[in-house]
């Protein structure tokens, strides 16, 4: 399972998950979801940003419901904050998932338990190897084509191309343009997530 309810002492664990997503469930029946911004070990409260209330009827996350008067103006409160006795549950992400996941993907995972989200794969293509060869052969699992592309991109935003000779400037160019082409067809086919 992807997501894990917090038993026991959650002050240890808390204080460690700066950033990273939660989902609280208040005794109300709310259900919040959220990034973690500070947690009282004193007190128990929690404070989320990028807040997301998760709308019972649809059963889809909205942005938040709670609305402050700021100097005569009603604003949405940037920062969530949750009482320690108002909590019902607590949900995160495993440890071994927390950098392989997304915020979003979190969400849908509550809301949708057999949600499949798209891990990344792991190659080491392209890397200095100890003998200071580079690996020239990726991973079975990986997408060549996607991962060479990426890695062109990349290397042009580090590198520039300003400087080069003209002739290199212009295969450098194509290369950029079929890199960018088919990044942006992945993107569009796999919904904005490349794996």
């Amino acid at each position: 399972m992807y997501l894990q309810r917090l038993d026991g002492r959650k002050s240890r664990l808390l204080q460690d998950m700066a950033n990273d997503p939660i989902i609280v469930e208040l005794i109300n029946g709310k259900v919040y979801g959220g990034k973690i911004d500070a947690y009282d070990k004193y007190s128990g409260d929690i404070y989320l940003y990028d807040g997301k209330l998760l709308s019972q009827t649809e059963q889809k996350w909205v942005d938040h419901d709670i609305i402050v008067n700021h100097n005569g103006e009603l604003i949405r409160k940037f920062l969530l904050g949750f009482r320690n006795e108002a909590i019902k549950d607590i949900w995160v992400l495993p440890p071994k998932y927390i950098d392989k996941l997304s915020f979003e993907d979190a969400l849908q995972i509550y809301i949708d338990p057999h949600y499949k989200p798209q891990m990344g794969v792991e190659c080491n293509w392209g890397f200095l190897k100890e003998n200071m060869e580079i690996e020239d052969r990726h991973t079975p699992a990986c997408d060549a084509r996607l991962h060479e592309a990426l890695h062109i991109l990349m290397k042009e935003a580090f590198e520039g191309v300003e400087s080069a000779p003209k002739v290199q400037y212009k295969e450098r160019n194509r290369k950029r343009k079929e890199a960018y082409a088919y990044i942006r067809r992945r993107l569009l086919s796999y919904g904005a997530k490349i794996p």
